[in-house]
Parts: structure tokens; sequence; C-alpha cells
């Protein structure tokens, strides 16, 4: 049977056997309160004064609850932009591919102009197919080249 949660007076189905909501900052990252206020001391509630300490307990846990998520927030951009960038690194390592090809035909005297283009037009097709033309050892890239 699933989970369910109570909370104030709704219940919830968890989905997963769990009956606690689990917290926003679980993920594996150390959140105790020097840590919190270290890494973002702009959004502190120190310096509050006066309250009992009931309320600066509930603020605590406010402050932690929001800088939880700040954080959260932070390593989920933090991913998005590396996701961002995968296409740059693959653009950039697919044109050494091709780099790294043409220099391989031209070093090689054997092939006619029309031999060159028709591997070309081949090759160019599919990438894999032009990294693995280029980690072949250079005997089977002649016999490869006379078909």
């Amino acid at each position: 049977m699933w989970g369910l949660t109570s909370l104030a007076g709704m219940r919830f189905d968890m989905g997963d056997g769990n009956e606690e909501f689990p917290p926003v900052y679980s993920q594996e990252i150390d959140l105790s309160q020097n840590d919190v206020r270290a890494s973002r001391p702009s959004r502190t509630l120190e310096g509050r004064t006066g309250s009992s300490g009931s309320k600066r307990k509930r603020g605590s846990q406010r402050e932690v609850d929001v800088e939880g998520i700040h954080l959260a927030l932070d390593q989920t951009n933090e991913q998005l932009r590396m996701i961002a960038e995968w296409p740059t690194r693959v653009l950039t390592n697919d044109n050494h591919v091709r780099t790294e090809f043409f220099c391989i035909l031209n070093e090689m005297p054997e092939l006619t102009s029309l031999d060159r283009e028709l591997l070309q037009r081949h090759l160019m097709s599919c990438m894999d197919d032009l990294r693995g033309f280029i980690l072949m050892p250079e005997d089977e890239r002649e016999g490869l080249c006379l078909y």
C-alpha cells in the first residue's frame, strides 16, 4: 500500500512507501547553520534581538529552509549551465575529428581526387564512421580506400 501523509488535515499519497515529505535539502548537502551562513551571509537573520527563543528557533528553521532552497536552485542552475555547454563541446570535438580526417586523407598520396571525394562524402555523412576511420590502423585505411 502506498504511503500516506497527513498535513493540516489533508492526506497526500507519497507513492514510494514513505510517510514523510523528504526535505528539500536532503540530497547529500550539509546544511548546518554555520555552512549556510557562510555561503550566503546577506540572507542570514543574525542581529535579531529581543525575541523569545522559540521565535528565534522558528526563524532559524525558516532561514535553513530558504537557504536550502537557494542552495538547491544554485546547484540546479550550475547543472543546467553544464548541460547547455554539451553541444559546444561536442561541436568542438566533431570539428577536431573532421580536421584530423582531412589531414589523414591528404597524407594518402595513392588516392585519386575522385577516390578522396567519394570517401569524404561517405564518411562525412556519419560522425561515428569518421571517428572509426581516424582510429583505424593505416593498413586498414588503405584497404578501405581501394574499394
